[in-house]
């Protein structure tokens, strides 16, 4: 999903609560993987996806964390207008690429011309990281390899792992997606940084996160839908903080809207981010298949002969090898 401006807006009114954690801080829980959000973080800073991985795998196996990793699967009609504007992204950012990249075949470049062609092409990787059909198969090799369960969601990780949390199957979520506090998940787990190995997470507990700021949990969900997200748009022109002050003033999202004087489909537009948003209105089976509900519980057998062709390959982190032990 998406909620224009929650990062910024959550780093300026909630900051001083936010715990920064290591993950031997959960051990012995369960924790959701929003996997795509991992990858195109690593994607973007160039970090090979499998040995970015292989360090967070191994560093969940080391401190007794159980992990479930979901998949997005298609996306909901509702983001057909946005998923057509990043799809026109990516395909102009591979235009540009492959015609920088034919440009740097010249041999009568300086070396000062080469540098300014590769730095525009990392550059434009960067902003527009891509995630392939051959990018997921390998991870999902690593995934088997390790006996590390994972499922695919029917429509969006977010609103899958959201339920699980609601039902107690998992007890938090590790996703660079701040959306899923609107979605009332009691714990966030945001890595730091890229490069996952050994990596320092921002943990933001949802009680202590409205309680800072002053709103109830469904009072801070109606209050987001104001901002605006991928499936509707939320009310233009005014700034997070604006929107904040002025929904606390009121108490809910109802009055705000009237005494905004919004046009009907606007208000339309955020009751249909808030249907959205509430997980207490989904249902197992709109979420996940039959078949993949059964994969939930499992884990598969570790594959030693795959990690060990990997690790003399270079192709994942030497810390794989504690799930040989």
């Amino acid at each position: 999903m998406g909620i224009r401006g929650l990062y910024s807006f959550l780093f300026w009114s909630a900051a001083k609560i936010i715990r920064r954690e290591m993950l031997a801080a959960w051990r012995g829980k369960r924790i959701g993987i929003d996997i795509l959000c991992l990858l195109y973080r690593s994607r973007s800073m160039g970090y090979p996806l499998l040995q970015n991985l292989s360090h967070f795998l191994a560093d969940c196996k080391r401190n007794c964390v159980d992990i479930v990793v979901v998949f997005d699967g298609s996306p909901p009609a509702e983001k057909a207008q946005i998923m057509a504007v990043r799809k026109k992204q990516r395909e102009d950012t591979d235009k540009l690429c492959s015609a920088l990249e034919s440009a740097l075949e010249n041999t009568d470049l300086s070396s000062e011309q080469r540098d300014i062609l590769q730095d525009k092409i990392y550059s434009s990787r960067k902003n527009v990281p891509q995630i392939r059909a051959e990018d997921r198969d390998a991870v999902k090799q690593l995934l088997y390899a390790t006996g590390t369960p994972f499922v695919h969601a029917l429509g969006e990780a977010d609103a899958l792992l959201a339920y699980m949390e609601y039902k107690g199957e998992i007890d938090a979520v590790i996703s660079t997606d701040y959306d899923f506090l609107a979605r009332g998940v009691k714990h966030l787990i945001v890595p730091s940084s890229e490069n996952l190995q050994e990596c320092v997470f921002h943990h933001f507990d949802l009680g202590s996160v409205c309680a800072e700021i002053g709103l109830t949990e469904s009072q801070f969900r109606e209050f987001v839908c104001l901002l605006g997200t991928d499936y509707a748009p939320g009310i233009g022109k005014y700034t997070s903080r604006l929107l904040y002050r002025r929904y606390k003033l009121c108490g809910n999202i109802e009055t705000l809207m009237n005494r905004m004087r919004l046009a009907e489909d606007k208000k339309q537009n955020v009751r249909l981010s808030l249907q959205e948003l509430d997980i207490s209105r989904k249902n197992v089976n709109d979420l996940l298949r039959p078949d993949q509900q059964e994969k939930l519980a499992k884990g598969g057998s570790v594959e030693p002969e795959w990690i060990a062709r990997h690790l003399a390959s270079g192709e994942v982190g030497d810390e794989i090898n504690v799930f040989l032990a």
